[in-house]
């Protein structure tokens, strides 16, 4: 992987305690991952002829039904631009908006079998690279694995809300 690495991904060896360059190596495949989903989005969006911001809603709504406040939350974009963004997915079938069953006053946006057909395909793909490169990798190192995301994942939100808090 270090060949995908930027040397601005990394810093000097030098001045960085062992810990701190497994801290540093992290870092840099965090971004290299990051740039890879990026990338990954970007092709998926531009194959489904959506913004990578649509592409994310549908990413959000794959598990059920969130309201456009929820989805706004979690994109981190206005209720305006949400509006907006589920006026194009609505148009192109890969989304419903109903009245909540509960509070008629509430809706619901969820995904339409449209959506599964047209995405499910892709993600299909991705989901058998996934297997390929992971086939060899033993269980308890890919729940190693899946324990520094999330770990990566905390620290990232605690980031973010440090940044926010300045």
């Amino acid at each position: 992987m270090d060949k995908y690495l930027d040397d601005q991904d990394t810093l000097p060896k030098r001045h960085l305690s062992s810990s701190d360059a497994a801290v540093s190596r992290l870092n840099a495949a965090a971004r290299f991952l990051y740039r890879e989903f990026a990338s990954l989005d970007a092709a998926i969006a531009a194959k489904l002829k959506l913004h990578s911001s649509d592409l994310r809603c549908l990413n959000e709504l794959e598990h059920g039904p969130l309201s456009p406040k929820q989805i706004a939350e979690r994109l981190e974009l206005s209720t305006g631009s949400v509006t907006s963004l589920l006026d194009r997915l609505e148009k192109l079938s890969f989304v419903t908006r109903e009245h909540s069953p509960t509070d008629r006053r509430s809706i619901q946006v969820s995904l339409t079998s449209q959506a599964f057909q047209s995405i499910g395909p892709l993600y299909r793909v991705v989901a058998n690279q996934m297997t390929e490169h992971f086939g060899a990798v033993s269980e308890g190192d890919l729940e190693t694995i899946a324990k520094g995301f999330e770990t990566f994942a905390l620290a990232c939100q605690s980031g973010k809300a440090f940044v926010q808090e300045q």
